[in-house]
């Protein structure tokens, strides 16, 4: 049953990504046997946009594997996708996904997922890589910022009518952009009067204006290099679209079995 949760969590944390992305223009295949279905390519598939390769490449944590076997059919698995062999890339991961450890939570099954498609075509790819990395980044910058922004406007109450009473917020210091890195330098908890509260959000309100210019640069330029990688971001579509719909398909076949 724990097997079933964490297959079907896979669709469902995945699908506010990928579902939007990767609709398919035809109705799935139907399955040939109680593990393995045919993949077939459909006609006409939308592919994956910059948002979710922002997300791929932040998946740099391996998996939790706890078996020779989950580490081959891993390895496999990743070898199968970047040479295009999807039936061979569905065995290898039915065997992945019938196998994560215990303690796995079920988010974890969709970060296995963006790491396997993180391993398969972003970190080969540095022409997508490097600005996959950039969007990944002011994405979660420009998130981090308007959190920021809705807490400033909810301050602890302390006097609500005094102007010049002392309020508890924090201050948030953000760090530059460096690949791989972090938005955030340091959180640290900060007094100001009440009456201030206003100017600092007038001002984390312009560096917002700015995080979402640097955001929309970031994403024109991964746009650009999309379209010089066609071949590739459509292996990610497909192995993508693969990958949650036989995890779907594996979780209602156990279902069905009791």
């Amino acid at each position: 049953m724990k097997y079933v949760q964490i297959c079907l969590a896979c669709i469902a944390l995945g699908a506010l990504e990928t579902r939007s992305a990767l609709a398919s223009a035809q109705e799935e295949t139907p399955a040939r046997g109680p593990e393995v279905v045919e993949i077939t390519r459909p006609a006409a598939v939308q592919l994956v946009g910059t948002a979710y390769l922002g997300l791929i490449v932040s998946a740099r944590r391996a998996p939790q594997l706890t078996s020779v076997e989950q580490q081959n059919s891993l390895e496999k698995l990743i070898g199968h996708l970047q040479i295009g062999e999807l039936q061979d890339a569905q065995e290898a991961w039915v065997v992945c996904a019938a196998n994560l450890p215990e303690a796995s939570a079920l988010p974890e099954v969709e970060h296995f997922v963006r790491y396997i498609l993180n391993q398969s075509f972003l970190q080969p790819n540095p022409g997508l890589l490097v600005h996959a990395e950039k969007v990944r980044f002011f994405n979660e910058k420009k998130d981090v910022v308007e959190e920021y922004i809705r807490r400033l406007r909810q301050p602890p109450s302390v006097d609500i009518e005094s102007e010049i009473a002392d309020t508890t917020i924090e201050n948030l210091v953000l760090a530059p952009y460096v690949p791989g890195g972090t938005v955030v330098r340091s959180r640290e908890p900060e007094l100001v009067l009440r009456k201030d509260l206003a100017q600092r959000i007038e001002e984390w309100e312009r560096k917002l204006d700015t995080i979402r210019e640097d955001a929309d640069f970031a994403d024109s330029e991964l746009r650009a290099a999309m379209s010089k990688e066609r071949p590739v971001v459509q292996a990610i579509t497909a192995s993508s679209k693969m990958l949650h719909e036989v995890s779907e398909r594996i979780g209602q076949e156990s279902l069905r079995g009791g």
